[in-house]
């Protein structure tokens, strides 16, 4: 197969790419390097080394405290990004909150982030057992069925994929895919990467993060 063409004038012409605009952010050492937009972290970061390097971000010991990365505005709703994000769960997993996804602003430590996202959340405060994907526009939020359960130092895949501007499917460690179609955001959404965990108690809780992509069409 060739991959190269003949342009007009006689000269070889070098194939059009492939792919989309992408973010990425990956761990390294006690840090993170991202390409495509920058990346913001909370939290103390320390090197967790398991299977492959992971960065700890860890909350303070006060209530409302929060620790993890996040990065500027990546895409559009209307660029169908997904989502990937391996990380591992911290040693403590109780009177906590982890939200993880594509958000129109910060997280809060609440059950119900009032800013147009589509995310997973895991939240002990509210009973959550596993990961509960749920979609909200600028009113109303939607729950979906909850995926697997959620244990502690644990290392998990969530992935989020807009199929189309009314549909976004939802899985974890490459399940199958649960799709919602209300309460979405709206297309002209810019996007910002969450990754994040709060703590609702006077103690530190954690995430380990290896790396996360949002790739666009």
């Amino acid at each position: 197969m060739s991959y190269a063409r003949q342009n007009n004038v006689g000269g070889t012409e070098l194939p059009k790419a492939n792919f989309g605009k992408f973010y990425i952010v990956n761990s390294s050492a006690a840090t993170f390097q991202a390409i495509g937009s920058t990346v913001n972290t909370a939290g103390t970061l320390a090197n967790d080394n398991n299977e492959t390097t992971f960065v700890s971000a860890t909350t303070a010991a006060v209530t409302g405290s929060n620790a993890g990365i996040n990065s500027g505005a990546v895409a559009l709703v209307s660029h169908l990004p997904t989502m990937t994000v391996v990380f591992k769960t911290g040693a403590n997993i109780t009177n906590l909150r982890y939200w993880i996804g594509l958000f129109a602003g910060s997280t809060t430590n609440t059950d119900d982030v009032a800013t147009q996202n589509v995310a997973f959340r895991f939240s002990a405060v509210a009973g959550d057992t596993g990961w509960v994907p749920q979609t909200r526009n600028a009113t109303t939020q939607t729950l979906g069925t909850t995926i697997g359960t959620v244990a502690a130092n644990t290392v998990y895949t969530l992935r989020i994929r807009w199929a189309t501007t009314s549909n976004v499917a939802f899985s974890v460690n490459g399940s199958p895919e649960q799709y919602m179609t209300a309460a979405l955001p709206t297309s002209a959404s810019s996007q910002i990467l969450q990754v994040q965990v709060w703590t609702n108690v006077n103690t530190a809780k954690s995430i380990s993060i290896s790396r996360a992509v949002v790739d666009m069409k």
